[in-house]
């Protein structure tokens, strides 16, 4: 799976809800995320300008395609 792929399963509809993220949120947030890591939750929040439910949705996302792997403590 190419990147952009990767980028379009990580925003598309699931269950008749689509995320309130877009492509250029992935992005910021993987970088920010490889640039800072651990990284926690409310900190990308604040550094990509997303709501908590969305980083959460994006997060439990990206774990599902093997992008990051989470921690209790330490975070993505």
């Amino acid at each position: 799976m190419n990147q952009l792929e990767v980028i379009e399963t990580l925003i598309k509809e699931r269950q008749g809800n689509r995320p309130r993220y877009e492509k250029g949120h992935v992005i910021l947030a993987l970088n920010v995320i490889r640039t800072k890591q651990p990284i926690g939750r409310i900190t990308i929040m604040k550094e990509v300008g997303l709501s908590e439910a969305s980083v959460k949705t994006l997060i439990k996302r990206m774990k599902e395609v093997g992008l990051v792997t989470v921690d209790k403590v330490g975070g993505v």
